[in-house]
């Protein structure tokens, strides 16, 4: 929670890493663990950091969550997705 309060209070933007559907599929779980770990203090969330996750499942994937957290915005790394996962 600290380190959110201390990014934000620089300025910062910050978005919790949520992780992506292929490694964890539980929306439940995963918004209890975000709503856990201060997201509403965030900016937001984001989905694929890193990872080749189709942007259609990122969406998909980001809009159920964020329904779970009361309209929380998320981010989409689609830096690496191309045609999916390999």
């Amino acid at each position: 929670g600290t380190a959110i309060d201390t990014l934000k209070d620089a300025g910062a933007t910050v978005y919790l890493d949520a992780g992506n559907s292929g490694f964890i599929s539980d929306v439940d779980a995963l918004s209890d663990a975000l709503r856990r770990s201060g997201v509403e203090r965030a900016d937001g969330f984001s989905l694929n950091v890193a990872n080749f996750r189709t942007t259609q499942d990122n969406v998909e994937f980001g809009t159920a969550i964020s329904e779970r957290l009361g309209g929380a915005r998320f981010v989409i790394d689609t830096s690496r997705n191309g045609a999916g996962p390999p």
